[in-house]
């Protein structure tokens, strides 16, 4: 049964008896699993309640364990699910951050359906990426709650930019952005043009005039074809953060 949907052979049969015991009779439980989209659901919300109010393009931790694994190697050592996830805030979904190389994290996205990926520039993957003050620096897998909707005031000569002010015990997100970019196709959908700017880095790039310090984000656009790529905007106009905090 297990192999029908992606869940454990324990959770299988739990999500039977949990279903017989709401009044389904063992062909109608059987019959309601069979239907992949269905049974992925059901057993989401039973066994993380508050997955219900994920977006639509949130992935599971077991697809994105899964997801990983295909993408990153079978052997890919990754942290237990955490049980004690809750959301902080309605925008807020667990993610699974695989930290790599910046050429790496960009292969690893796919392109959703009739979109192709632009912007692969050698130069932007050797540039110097420094993390900001207080943005930790991974090394191995580590589960996050992401929040894609943290919005930034563009700096305008103040002397303290409020990129700074954030909740406590958050973070703006770096190369996180790649990361839920990867996992989340269907999340890529939902940006308009600019995308999401990995705020928690700042980009030196001296031989190019992109002011002081600039930050990539993520873009769609959708003339002269459907396209995934980077653009490199000054950091002070930076305005589409996504919060991060480890779990």
């Amino acid at each position: 049964m297990d192999r029908l949907f992606d869940i454990s052979l324990g959770q299988g049969h739990e999500l039977l008896r949990t279903l017989q015991v709401a009044g389904l009779s063992a062909d109608q439980a059987i019959q309601l699993i069979k239907e992949p989209e269905t049974a992925r659901r059901l057993v989401t919300t039973f066994f993380y309640p508050w997955s219900v109010s994920m977006p639509l393009w949130w992935r599971t931790p077991e697809e994105q364990v899964a997801r990983a694994r295909r993408t990153w190697g079978a052997d890919l050592e990754i942290p237990d699910i955490p049980t004690d996830f809750v959301p902080r805030s309605s925008t807020e979904v667990l993610l699974l951050h695989v930290p790599r190389s910046m050429k790496a994290m960009w292969d690893a996205i796919k392109a959703p359906a009739d979109y192709a990926k632009n912007g692969g520039w050698e130069w932007v993957f050797n540039a110097k990426f420094n993390l900001l003050h207080r943005v930790p620096s991974h090394i191995n897998p580590v589960w996050v709650g992401f929040d894609p909707n943290f919005p930034l005031e563009a700096d305008k000569g103040r002397k303290k930019a409020p990129r700074a002010e954030m909740p406590l015990g958050c973070y703006l997100a770096a190369s996180e952005v790649m990361s839920a970019a990867a996992q989340f196709t269907d999340w890529i959908l939902t940006w308009k043009d600019d995308g999401p700017d990995m705020a928690g880095y700042s980009l030196q790039v001296p031989d190019r005039d992109y002011g002081k310090t600039s930050v990539v984000c993520l873009r769609t656009r959708t003339y002269p074809r459907n396209q995934v790529g980077f653009r490199i905007i000054p950091a002070s106009l930076a305005t589409k953060a996504s919060l991060v905090r480890t779990l």
